[in-house]
């Protein structure tokens, strides 16, 4: 039986600009496959201004029996359509779709979207993929399989959620069976995807991985991870992003991981991580660790300098504002970049509440703000209650659910004051100064990346900046003007859906 494991073709002009990587949920899977069956693996992002071409060319040539789609949410659209693509070439190849969005709206895709799917997978992929596979190949029992929902009759059955994976029998991900590999990096760098753990504990409101997870932490062994990062290595990897949904959250383990990386002498690579501000916090001897072990990225959730309105989204951390000042000072002296997530519009966020936010990212001298917005994701916490106000203004385009486009109003603010807020905040940002301080810590870490990516960026804000001074279009039209070439880029708008 052959297999074809994909993952979608969309991508975030922000994201775009600085990483694009490989999905490792897919190798995951094809990692955990039996040895019976031949698999391949497809990051569609490395071919996304040909994905259509390259499919029909490889389904024709090696004709998959089944082929595996994993989606985000913002990404979803674009794994139906290619479903639809998929039974246009061939009726016979049977479709399995995975992910966050097929676990939290399974149900609700199978009573829309289910023509051109077979199965669903709910939850983690590696068990329930590879028991499927058993099942289709020796004819066994479908309902046997918990986290699969599957056609019968042209009506869909969903069999009991399956217990989350224990991630000391699952094997390493699968890279050779990628079939794409040129165009993987981070900052210009070749680079890859690893995890050390799954999940987290903490209770946010905004968190999409409650829902996938449950409030649990899993840990792989310290062994495990290395002889992973020790594959990427052997495939000349240079940047590494962990993929941990909050690797600090056992700071132990994250410092015996350092440890290792030093004494297996993985240190020349650079490595990308997203922490918490409370898991690095007075914690000095860690953060020795992390410089030593050359994590040379570390993207903090900051979320808001305001306690008032971090309480409102569920994340109760004292102090947050001058912890995070704290550890900022420390990566910059130690040459690390320090980049930070700033959730916005709070449903009592003002005009204000955003420019504070500006201020204060500039009195911290954060090298990369990720200016985000509240995101009603299908099945958290804040979504119901936003709902129930009233704020959500776009309850079901989930092509716009990438947290870098606003889809919730405040009390206080429209969707327009919001757009327009949103270009005043880079504009403040984005001045000379910031290039003169912040800048040229990026530029000397990755001085060829820089360049390309102010070369890249150059024409949207010259453009941007033509319009203001000959006022041929208003604040608004500048702004929404901006908001719809980065969805045109990331929906990959020249395509007929």
């Amino acid at each position: 039986m052959r297999i074809l494991l994909l993952s979608m073709p969309n991508s975030i002009w922000a994201w775009h600009l600085y990483q694009v990587l490989p999905n490792i949920g897919i190798a995951s899977i094809a990692g955990n496959i039996d040895e019976d069956f031949e698999v391949d693996v497809a990051d569609l992002v490395l071919v996304r201004a040909n994905f259509r071409s390259f499919l029909e060319n490889r389904i024709t040539k090696h004709a998959p029996d089944i082929i595996g789609l994993s989606a985000m949410s913002f990404s979803a659209k674009t794994a139906l359509y290619i479903a639809k693509f998929i039974k246009h070439l061939d009726p016979k190849i049977q479709i399995v779709i995975g992910g966050y969005h097929a676990t939290t709206m399974g149900e609700e895709i199978t009573q829309s979207e289910s023509l051109n799917l077979d199965f669903i997978i709910r939850g983690e992929g590696e068990s329930t993929f590879n028991e499927l596979l058993a099942a289709i190949e020796y004819n066994k029992d479908l309902n046997e399989i918990k986290g699969l929902s599957f056609k019968k009759k042209e009506k869909f059955v969903h069999n009991p959620r399956r217990k989350l994976e224990d991630l000391t029998t699952l094997k390493l991900p699968r890279r050779s069976a990628r079939i794409l590999t040129k165009g993987f990096h981070s900052m210009g760098l070749k680079a890859d995807v690893v995890e050390s753990s799954r999940g987290c504990v903490n209770n946010c409101d905004f968190c999409s991985m409650t829902y996938m997870y449950g409030r649990n932490f899993r840990k792989y062994t310290i062994e495990r991870v290395l002889d992973d990062i020790e594959e990427c290595k052997k495939g000349g990897v240079k940047a590494i992003m962990f993929a941990d949904d909050n690797i600090t959250l056992d700071s132990k383990h994250l410092a015996l991981l350092c440890e290792g990386i030093i004494e297996r002498n993985l240190n020349k690579i650079h490595y990308i991580v997203q922490a918490s501000v409370k898991g690095l916090y007075d914690k000095p001897e860690l953060l020795k660790k992390i410089v030593e072990a050359n994590f040379k990225l570390i993207f903090l959730g900051i979320e808001n300098p305001n306690p008032k309105i971090l309480r409102s989204i569920g994340k109760n951390v004292r102090n947050q504002a001058e912890k995070s000042k704290s550890i900022i000072s420390y990566l910059r002296s130690q040459k690390v970049l320090a980049a930070g997530g700033f959730i916005l519009g709070s449903p009592d966020d003002t005009k204000e509440d955003f420019l504070n936010v500006v201020k204060f990212v500039k009195k911290i001298k954060i090298d990369m703000p990720i200016f985000q917005f509240l995101t009603p994701f299908p099945k958290t916490t804040i979504r119901e209650r936003l709902l129930e106000t009233n704020l959500v203004f776009n309850t079901d385009d989930y092509s716009n659910y990438d947290t870098l486009t606003p889809n919730v109003k405040t009390h206080h603010l429209t969707r327009e004051e919001i757009i327009i807020l949103r270009e005043r905040m880079w504009d403040e940002f984005l001045t000379p100064d910031w290039f003169v301080t912040n800048g040229i810590n990026i530029a000397r870490l990755y001085p060829w990346h820089s360049l390309k990516t102010v070369l890249r960026s150059g024409p949207r804000l010259l453009k941007k900046t033509l319009n203001r001074m000959t006022r041929a279009k208003s604040e608004y039209e500048i702004a929404d003007e901006i908001l719809q070439e980065e969805k045109d880029f990331r929906d990959l708008k020249r395509f007929t859906w």
